[in-house]
């Protein structure tokens, strides 16, 4: 299912199999973006992602009120047990 489907500049989707929800966040611009999340993603953002194009976990933003903060061309990737 597609997450923010009004957002031109970044691409978020997320899959639910059993209990197990992955979340994948891509920006593919060179420009810094939000994504807005809802609740439960939100939730599953507050903690670091599984996966990050950004080596160092220091310049990951967390999300915070519902919006995800992506660097240029950052792509992240969530995974949780529901």
């Amino acid at each position: 299912m597609v997450v923010d489907e009004g957002n031109e500049k970044a691409f978020a989707f997320k899959r639910i199999l059993d209990n197990h929800v992955a979340f994948a966040a891509l920006n593919f611009t060179a420009d810094d973006v939000e994504v807005s999340l809802e609740d439960g993603i939100a939730a599953l953002c507050q903690s670091p992602p599984v996966i990050s194009n950004y080596e160092s976990l220091d310049d990951i933003a967390l999300a915070t009120g519902g919006i995800l903060k992506l660097k240029g061309y950052e792509g992240r990737l969530y995974i949780s047990s529901t």
